[in-house]
């Protein structure tokens, strides 16, 4: 349900694409806290009109949050929802993510706003300043606290752990730019097919390829998007374990943890990223062919220096 329908007081995102992955893993951080968000690329439904619904989505706002960058104060996007929102007498809480100069028409919309830099603060320095300006703006301290017990209180299924959020998505720490083209053909692979293979030699950015496409599809899997990383796995046992802590799957000793996997995903629509399977290159195939054959709505991307000759790898 898109936040402006839920009733709750909620904050929008202003942001520029350009900084998607930037700006998903600060919001993956607030929403892990219990703050309702809008997001274009999520709180749209199917079938209604993109400018009206943002115009809604601004104008029902508790707050606007205005991730500013050097690509988000140029955007004409961002610009226009600032000036929706000074025009429907929103409150605005501009949150900076890169040192920017800020265009005249946009420093005159945000001045005497209160301010929460980011940067390449640590998340336990940043995020107590952006609740507590949360909390003064209208996205009460009580409804974050009633989000956090709710998660905490829910009982976990058996083998399952309890879970914040619905991804693991480590926020890169610089922009990605220069290969547009080879992430819009990495989404088609994985929109055309259910198990993809990114290969090549070790150090051309298959991983950060990887990372970057998961921030980018994370609206599309309603279940979650999981990266996992092989890189210090020296066991093949280590494969099943690995992926099971990523995704909240406990180790029960009667039953096969392959097994509680292929159930996990059996009903689920998710995302597995398995990072750097050239290191066990046979136990991540016979992973894959499981998980591939039980859990049909599932799609796996993997990262290797070589295929791993499973049925269906693309």
């Amino acid at each position: 349900m898109p936040a402006s329908d839920s009733g709750t007081p909620y904050a929008f995102v202003s942001y520029s694409s350009a900084d998607r992955a930037r700006v998903f893993g600060i919001t993956g951080v607030m929403e892990a806290q219990g703050i309702p968000l809008w997001l274009d690329r999520r709180s749209i439904s199917g079938g209604r009109r993109w400018t009206a619904e943002i115009v809604r989505g601004v104008e029902d706002c508790a707050v606007l949050l205005v991730m500013c960058s050097a690509a988000s104060v140029a955007s004409r996007n961002v610009q226009q929802e600032v000036q929706l929102a000074w025009e429907s007498g929103r409150p605005m809480l501009p949150i900076l993510i890169e040192q920017v100069q800020m265009p005249a028409e946009l420093r005159y919309a945000l001045a005497g706003q209160q301010w929460v830099e980011v940067l390449d603060r640590a998340e336990q320095e940043w995020l107590p300043e952006l609740l507590g300006a949360l909390r003064n703006l209208g996205v009460h301290e009580q409804e974050l606290q009633q989000a956090g017990e709710a998660v905490e209180a829910a009982p976990p299924a058996e083998g399952l752990l309890p879970e914040k959020r619905l991804h693991n998505l480590p926020a890169p720490r610089a922009s990605f730019v220069g290969r547009s083209g080879e992430l819009a053909e990495l989404e088609q692979a994985l929109q055309d097919h259910r198990l993809v293979t990114l290969t090549g030699p070790g150090g051309v950015g298959k991983s950060r390829l990887a990372l970057e496409l998961g921030w980018r599809v994370l609206g599309d899997y309603p279940d979650g998007v999981w990266l996992v990383s092989l890189e210090s796995a020296t066991d093949p046992g280590h494969v099943p374990q690995l992926v099971a802590s990523a995704v909240g799957v406990r180790d029960v000793a009667a039953r096969p943890l392959e097994q509680r996997l292929v159930e996990r995903f059996a009903r689920e629509e998710s995302l597995l990223i398995l990072d750097n399977c050239e290191r066990l290159l046979d136990p991540c195939a016979g992973l894959v062919s499981s998980l591939n054959a039980g859990s049909p709505r599932l799609r796996i991307l993997n990262t290797s220096r070589e295929l791993l000759g499973t049925v269906g790898e693309k």
